[in-house]
């Protein structure tokens, strides 16, 4: 039988020219943030003045679960 020994979940939000972008970006920590404004003025000073309109926030959660299990390990 699974126990689930772990559970959280994270929100946090990101900018780029799409998800894909965005969730590139996230991968830094630096460019993860705690709400929207904050997403987007993590975006460098170009990009958000110059080149706004390519630009949107995508808010990400996510859910990590970590589950003991018990033996057999083996088939």
């Amino acid at each position: 039988m699974k126990k689930i020994s772990y559970s959280s979940d994270v929100v946090f939000y990101a900018a780029g020219r799409s998800v894909e972008d965005a969730r590139e970006r996230a991968k830094g920590d630096e460019n993860q943030a705690d709400t929207p404004r904050e997403a987007w003025n993590a975006l460098g000073y170009w990009d958000r003045e110059e080149h706004a309109d390519e630009f949107e926030v995508f808010e990400f959660r996510v859910t990590e679960k970590i589950t003991k299990v018990e033996p057999p390990y083996s088939n």
